[in-house]
């Protein structure tokens, strides 16, 4: 009996401790902004800068970038050649203004393309 009446409490104390945790966790975002930045000779641009909403997001190695959400919804995005992680200058070819979340199972790429361009020449004055 007293067994029984311990492993009760022990059982009763893993439950509480369980619910108690669930009620603390934090949300899993489910909703995602993905895509790829490339160059206009189709390869991945490696540490591109992009504003998503108030968030900032840079490329992979592949040129990838994801940011989730906790809802959905459409958020201005941008570029921001002058940040970029990579050495070089860069123009932004075609990208979109505004984005929208979608469910991580059925999200489709946001690409953009760039092209990278010759850094300004410096100027000499004769004084």
């Amino acid at each position: 009996m007293r067994a029984a009446v311990i492993a009760g409490a022990m059982m009763f104390a893993v439950s509480t401790a369980s619910a108690q945790l669930n009620s603390t966790a934090q949300p899993i975002a489910l909703h995602v902004i993905q895509g790829v930045v490339l160059d206009d000779q189709g390869a991945p641009v490696e540490g591109a800068a992009l504003h998503i909403g108030k968030q900032v997001a840079y490329t992979d190695s592949s040129g990838r970038f994801m940011v989730r959400f906790l809802k959905r919804g459409s958020f201005p995005f941008s570029l921001a050649p002058e940040v970029f992680l990579t050495n070089g200058v860069y123009q932004v070819l075609s990208a979109p203004s505004e984005v929208h979340t979608e469910p991580e199972d059925s999200v489709a790429d946001v690409r953009v393309v760039v092209r990278r361009v010759p850094p300004p020449q410096a100027r000499l004055y004769n004084q």
